[in-house]
């Protein structure tokens, strides 16, 4: 067996850096990605929106949740309370909309509104963060859908019988 290591520097994304290791056997080949970076690097977490889609015009409500794993064999997370976490925001063409930066609450989330602008372009619009604030590479992201639509209208009436009703006692309505 031959095993042959270096740097995938061709890999994009959260494994940009990442290590190959090759083992060939033959004619036969295997292979393994793994992350070179230092333990305990890693920052974990989640970017929520408080629905989707959006109309142009409206406002995304966002809110981040960041973590720090540890690199002890539970992978524990630790709080990043206190550190500046610089975030983007790009449209569906790919142009940046806005740029925001954050402390990061004693609970490690940060809150932030976007306003889209009324002529904002309908698609999948994307948001990164990152942490240090001043790292390239994106730690968190997450996509929410800009489109115009309407939402449906229904009138629904309902007329109740006299009297009082109590709570598990049946009543029929109209």
């Amino acid at each position: 067996v031959q095993i042959a290591c270096d740097f995938a520097k061709s890999v994009p994304g959260r494994l940009a850096g990442a290590v190959r290791v090759v083992a060939t056997q033959g004619g036969d080949q295997a292979f393994v990605l793994a992350q070179a970076g230092a333990a305990g690097e890693e920052i974990v977490g989640d970017i929520l929106t408080d629905r989707d889609p959006y109309r142009p015009g409206d406002t995304v409500h966002l809110r981040v949740i960041a973590r720090q794993r540890t690199s002890d064999p539970r992978g524990r997370l630790r709080s990043v309370a206190g550190q500046s976490m610089a975030c983007r925001v790009t449209d569906a063409q790919g142009q940046e909309q806005e740029h925001f930066e954050g402390r990061l609450s004693p609970y490690g989330t940060l809150v932030h509104d976007v306003a889209l602008p009324r002529d904002a372009a309908t698609g999948s619009w994307a948001v990164e963060c990152r942490l240090p604030a001043g790292d390239e590479s994106p730690v968190l992201s997450h996509r929410f859908r800009v489109a115009e639509y309407r939402a449906p209208e229904i009138e629904v009436k309902v007329r109740a019988p006299e009297g009082t009703r109590y709570a598990r006692e049946a009543a029929t309505a109209r």
